[in-house]
């Protein structure tokens, strides 16, 4: 009884709140961190096994990357000369061939360790963060101390339900993300262009770009959709593909598209991240050293848990803010029915 009296009040916040754009829903959340400064070390707290999963992990991509364009280079360097289309394309399948067979025990490695701890961690970090979040955001009581929060998320969290939901986000991104890494090595795979082919080649670099750019649209705008799901199993009773399907039905329209530019936000902050850590290990080169290594890679893993934090609290915003939207939209349904 208690607990529905208290989502009641959650709703009615949420009633309460104007429709958001982009810059209200990360004005609401910078708010909740201003109106409860306990709230960023509760955080921070959750997110110490989180940070100490992720550092591994983003090591050994670091190196796997540098690896592979290691490769890539040599092999590039050594077809430049290779004048026959065919035996053009022939070599770059082989360079794909050799890459995938020498990188796939780091790909191993880095999927075991994502699969279990990073993920199980990350999904100890979102639970916290939103649950935390939106009793702050309702005005709930319990929520004033740490340890009011860890007795909250203990005591009162639900743990199953987002776990279900999650593991179907992650094998529908894992899906996604496959058939971008295959358009792009199609496109990697393609003859090569010289001055008798140049129509052929613009063409063609022209089509595989296309079928990027749509897909990865696609892949951010569902992105948002199965967030929000997550949300759905933590703050409500549904998990799994029902979640799922209550967060797409919730978000359509107006939603979509600013669900869209928070991924896409998020996309360039983690992009951002791992190319500054890449490019600083890239000229340091065999002038640093394994500490150069592991404090860059930790810088980047610290800021990247910051943007998962504030990532999550903006989807809580968001969440009641879709909610707000549609409960709108229905009253003014009922009311054109009615005339």
């Amino acid at each position: 009884m208690q607990q529905g009296v208290e989502m009641m009040k959650v709703d009615n916040q949420a009633t309460m709140t104007l429709k958001l754009g982009l810059p209200g829903l990360l004005r609401e959340s910078l708010k909740i961190f201003h109106k409860n400064p306990k709230f960023i070390f509760f955080t921070f707290l959750t997110s110490i096994p989180l940070f100490c999963t992720m550092l591994p992990h983003e090591m050994l991509f670091q190196r796997a990357l540098m690896e592979a364009v290691a490769t890539l280079t040599v092999r590039t360097e050594s077809t430049d000369s290779i004048d026959s289309p065919t035996y053009y394309a022939d070599e770059q399948l082989r360079t794909i061939e050799g890459l995938v067979w020498s990188m796939s025990h780091q790909f191993l490695k880095l999927a075991l360790l994502y699969l279990f701890p990073l993920h199980v961690c990350d999904l100890l970090s979102i639970l916290a963060t939103v649950d935390s979040a939106s009793a702050i955001y309702a005005g709930e009581e319990g929520t004033d101390g740490v340890k009011e929060m860890v007795q909250r998320l203990i005591t009162r969290t639900r743990w199953k339900g987002p776990f279900i939901t999650s593991i179907f986000v992650l094998t529908m991104s894992a899906v996604i993300l496959f058939e971008i890494i295959f358009i792009v090595a199609l496109s990697y795979y393609a003859p090569g262009i010289n001055l008798s082919e140049l129509l052929y080649g613009l063409l063609n670099a022209a089509l595989y770009a296309a079928c990027f750019l749509v897909l990865f649209k696609k892949w951010l705008e569902w992105s948002a959709v199965w967030n929000m799901g997550v949300v759905f199993s933590i703050l409500g009773k549904r998990h799994g593909i029902e979640a799922l399907e209550l967060s797409a039905y919730f978000s359509n329209g107006s939603c979509r598209q600013l669900g869209f530019l928070l991924m896409l936000g998020l996309f360039v902050w983690n992009l951002g991240l791992r190319l500054s850590c890449f490019l600083l290990l890239h000229l340091v080169g065999r002038q640093g050293n394994q500490w150069t290594e592991i404090l860059a890679t930790s810088a980047q893993v610290s800021l990247m848990c910051l943007g998962n934090v504030f990532k999550w609290v903006t989807f809580m915003v968001y969440y009641y803010d879709c909610k707000n939207r549609f409960s709108e939209k229905k009253i003014h349904v009922e009311e054109a029915s009615s005339v």
